[in-house]
């Protein structure tokens, strides 16, 4: 039987108020300062009667979600969090009706993960809880394409391979899919595309991994999609600024990815995006998630560069890997979201 929409409304406020009562915490960071989250301006998020979250329409919303039970990533646990973080971040009242404002029945949805490196990859146990919860929505599980650059780099990562069987589908650009046969142009940047963002996918869900990266200084949701195209490692001088912000602007980028779900469960402090030294790896047991990537990349670069502070580490612009392109994501020539991080509201989740 279906339930209304006030029922699905009270289900919401149960739901958070069992959170509560388990020692889960829902609060607000409301002020973002000097490269920190300003924990000292944090209060509690209140629903109204109606079960709606309100937050102030001139921000963007960036929910982050922590659990030390994420130290041990399980499918369920991770998608439970999600029908609380990803309601939070578009400011409505339940799962059910953020997943289907953002995902038709009729949809072919791309989960773009990121595996080129198999120890700070994201997790498989976070795609199939985001492709649950597509499934609730509505997606047939056959029109869902967990996917990255080569089918290599996946099973590296712990995924297995699904190109023709029923199910989820999962499989790399390479080496069967392969590129698009004409070179497209987007600001700076010119490459063939993959064929499964710009043929097989009508929407995208872009699940990244929190990581340093050795010349871009942030592998976050922006640069994410350099595993989209063909000859990534031309665009990579000058901090990959203006390449990441020009990528993004490539329509079947810009009007299909309608979710970040950033996987910092294992992050990456120091030595990315491939050199995953266990002394640089950090359990930050956490996923940032919101729709639009300019803030999510922003939070995260300030969380990165607090913690290679906490660390002894220098800020990132000191050693020449300021990652200028979130600023130029953010110009009035591109208009890909947020930075401010005055502008960002940001709620944390967490059972600590």
């Amino acid at each position: 039987m279906m339930k209304s929409d006030s029922e699905k409304n009270i289900s919401r406020r149960d739901f958070l108020r069992n959170l509560a009562l388990a020692g889960v915490s829902v609060t607000t960071l409301a002020g973002c300062v000097s490269g920190s989250m300003d924990v000292g301006t944090r209060h509690a998020v209140s629903l109204p009667d109606d079960g709606k979250s309100t937050p102030d329409d001139d921000k963007s919303t960036v929910v982050i979600v922590r659990s030390d039970k994420f130290s041990n990533p399980d499918r369920t646990l991770i998608k439970q969090m999600l029908d609380v973080a990803v309601p939070e971040a578009l400011g409505v009242a339940s799962a059910d009706i953020a997943w289907k404002k953002l995902f038709k029945p009729n949809d072919t949805v791309g989960i773009k993960v990121n595996c080129i490196a198999a120890r700070v990859s994201s997790h498989p146990q976070l795609a199939y809880a985001i492709a649950d919860s597509l499934i609730l929505a509505g997606v047939p599980s056959e029109q869902i394409i967990v996917w990255d650059r080569e089918d290599r780099e996946l099973e590296s990562a712990g995924y297995t391979l699904n190109m023709d069987g029923p199910g989820i589908k999962c499989y790399g650009t390479k080496p069967r899919v392969g590129y698009g046969k004409d070179l497209v142009v987007t600001g700076s940047l010119g490459s063939r595309f993959s064929r499964i963002i710009s043929r097989q996918c009508t929407a995208a869900v872009n699940v990244p991994v929190l990581k340093d990266h050795n010349i871009a200084g942030l592998s976050l949701s922006l640069k994410n999609y350099f595993g989209a195209i063909e000859n990534p490692n031309k665009f990579h001088r000058t901090n990959c600024d203006p390449y990441v912000a020009d990528l993004n602007m490539y329509p079947p980028i810009r009007e299909k990815n309608k979710l970040v779900i950033c996987d910092a469960i294992t992050a990456l402090y120091e030595g990315g995006p491939t050199d995953c030294r266990p002394q640089y790896m950090w359990n930050y047991n956490g996923l940032i998630i919101g729709t639009d990537p300019v803030a999510v990349d922003q939070i995260g670069l300030m969380l990165l560069e607090e913690k290679r502070a906490s660390e002894g580490l220098p800020p990132l612009a000191a050693i020449g890997r300021h990652p200028k392109y979130i600023y130029t994501a953010a110009d009035s020539d591109h208009l890909l979201g947020v930075r401010d991080p005055e502008k960002i509201r940001v709620v944390e989740i967490s059972d600590e």
